[in-house]
């Protein structure tokens, strides 16, 4: 079965606090692991921008419940391919969840000072995912 990869933005609802992002982190860990879903999510209080990767039923039955959750508000779709390998597959779900803190990198992909995912070119939302990945895991930028 193919693997894909799909990258999503949405607004956050009003009512989200960073403990919710915190709780939909660790169940989303737990149940990404069990279907072989992998993937990296950024946030902040205002926007998620999430990459997942893995079977294309998965993937897709995930995206269709994200777009239906009401912690999310304007789910959009960024871009939607087919991949030979995974650019996240050490995370069943890595996560920054200060993404604000990172404005170097932010200014290099979303040409201003705050995070705003629907900014973001489609074709650099894994390139600034990766760059975050890569920052999470302790590498040096």
């Amino acid at each position: 079965m193919p693997l894909v990869q799909l990258t999503y933005a949405s607004t956050v609802a009003e009512a989200v606090t960073v403990e919710d992002i915190k709780t939909i982190v660790a169940q989303a860990s737990q149940k990404n692991e069990s279907v072989n879903l992998t993937g990296f999510l950024c946030a902040n209080l205002k926007f998620f921008m999430q990459c997942l990767e893995g079977e294309r039923e998965s993937v897709n039955r995930l995206y269709l419940k994200i777009a239906q959750d009401p912690r999310h508000d304007k789910v959009s779709l960024i871009k939607y391919n087919e991949i030979d390998k995974r650019v996240f597959g050490d995370w069943s779900m890595g996560v920054v969840t200060q993404v604000d803190s990172h404005k170097d990198l932010i200014k290099q992909y979303n040409h201003c000072e705050s995070f705003d995912p629907y900014n973001i070119q489609s074709s650099d939302c894994i390139a600034f995912l990766h760059e975050l990945s890569h920052i999470r895991k302790g590498g040096a930028r």
